[in-house]
């Protein structure tokens, strides 16, 4: 089958989610220590100026009082002196929703330690570190309307809320567990981390960046580890995704980033025909497609956008394609992709997801990538790839593990450096 552009129902469900937020973009997050380089310690991060004590302003962090206004007044008594907010050790609720004021830093005394339990909105120039953020059943953190400069530093992101499949038995999305974008100013120069993102529950992401007509730039996701969801782990798209958009998100990069076996995708970059910018390197995605019943299994996929760069990828199996690939048509021709994949490791041999036979590859409309110093080893006796309508694609110095076999569904010309045996 060609890999599939999938229409994204989760784009139409995450723009209600969106708007039910106070009219706010959202960003909705759960997670714990340790990306692609391994564990954080759990000690508070060092941080300059005069220090505000969440305590000293009647918080009780018994995880059952609400220490909203306690916590908005630290936050606020901390930006007017130039100083910061500290949260000793314990479990902070909050009861409806928490907006935190621009400027201002908050720390606490570990992703594990300093819980801010209830729904948090986020906005320009702050920074988090060594927090716990979110409470299930609810969104966790959310971007307002407008949000630059902001970091989350070895923070952990909880949130989000299951949703059942409707009547035809497609996913209608639950909240997911990190959240953001707008549709209304911009959302650049975010930051996560040495974060951990805590798995999804039912038909929601782990982390959903959800862009409208390019307000989203300058996104960075480095040293995360996102854990086993019930749907997908990290995913990335826009609204509108057809003709009528006007632009796409830019720079949304995921670098030195794990990702335990998810129930559907592991990565997902979606979106009309623009040149994305983005870069991805050096992931570690242990499987994908755990679950049979849960669409979309996919390991790393784009569907639309152009302009990417992927190095050091190691991909472990799952229950579908390790790459699922789908470019953009002009009047029916494929147009230039602008992808380049550098030393990129597939082996769905490896991992706890028993791999169904399916190619490492599968691509359709795509029109000049290039891959290069890759490897591919799929199930024993499987194919190496599966292409429609693809041209001009370039492999130099890539490994065929598989069959020594690519399927041409049709389409097909000018790729070269592929498997020796073109079927059918």
């Amino acid at each position: 089958m060609k890999a599939s552009s999938k229409a994204r129902m989760w784009i139409v469900a995450a723009i209600a989610c969106l708007a039910a937020v106070s009219g706010v973009a959202v960003l909705v997050s759960s997670h714990a220590p340790g990306g692609r380089g391994g564990s954080h310690a759990l000690s508070p991060t060092p941080l300059p100026g005069p220090t505000f004590n969440v305590m000293d302003y009647g918080a009780k962090a018994d995880g059952v009082t609400d220490d909203s206004t306690a916590l908005l007044k630290a936050m606020n008594a901390a930006v007017a002196a130039g100083g910061v907010v500290y949260c000793p050790a314990g479990t902070y609720k909050i009861a409806g929703q928490l907006t935190i004021p621009s400027s201002v830093t908050v720390y606490g005394d570990g992703m594990t330690a300093s819980w801010l339990k209830g729904h948090i909105v986020f906005g320009s120039h702050q920074t988090f570190s060594d927090l716990k953020m979110g409470d299930s059943g609810e969104y966790g953190v959310v971007n307002d309307l407008t949000a630059v400069y902001t970091t989350f530093q070895d923070c952990y992101f909880v949130g989000g809320s299951a949703s059942d499949n409707d009547a035809a038995g497609h996913p209608p999305f639950g909240i997911n567990e990190i959240m953001f974008g707008s549709s209304h100013g911009p959302v650049t120069h975010i930051t996560l981390e040495g974060c951990r993102i805590a798995g999804g529950l039912k038909n929601a992401c782990d982390m959903l960046i959800l862009d409208h007509n390019g307000c989203v730039t300058d996104i960075t996701i480095d040293n995360c580890y996102f854990e086993s969801g019930q749907f997908m782990g990290f995913a990335c798209g826009t609204r509108p995704d057809d003709a009528t958009a006007t632009g796409i998100y830019q720079r949304v990069n995921l670098t030195n980033c794990t990702f335990a076996p998810s129930a559907s995708e592991a990565v997902s970059y979606d979106g009309p025909a623009f040149n994305a910018n983005c870069t991805v390197s050096n992931l570690l995605i242990e499987g994908f497609g755990a679950d049979p019943d849960t669409p979309y299994p996919d390991g790393f996929e784009i569907t639309g956008p152009g302009g990417f760069t992927v190095s050091d990828v190691t991909i472990w199996g799952g229950r579908g394609p390790a790459w699922n690939l789908s470019g953009s048509t002009v009047s029916g021709v494929a147009v230039p992709c602008n992808w380049s994949f550098t030393n990129c490791v597939t082996d769905m041999t490896q991992g706890t997801v028993t791999s169904d036979g399916t190619q490492p590859i599968i691509a359709g409309d795509v029109n000049g990538s290039t891959w290069n110093n890759c490897t591919f080893m799929p199930k024993v006796g499987s194919g190496d790839a599966w292409l429609e309508d693809c041209t001009n694609n370039t492999f130099t110095n890539c490994t065929w593990n598989g069959a020594d076999a690519w399927w041409n569904a049709g389409g097909c010309s000018g790729n070269t450096g592929l498997p020796t045996t073109e079927c059918p």
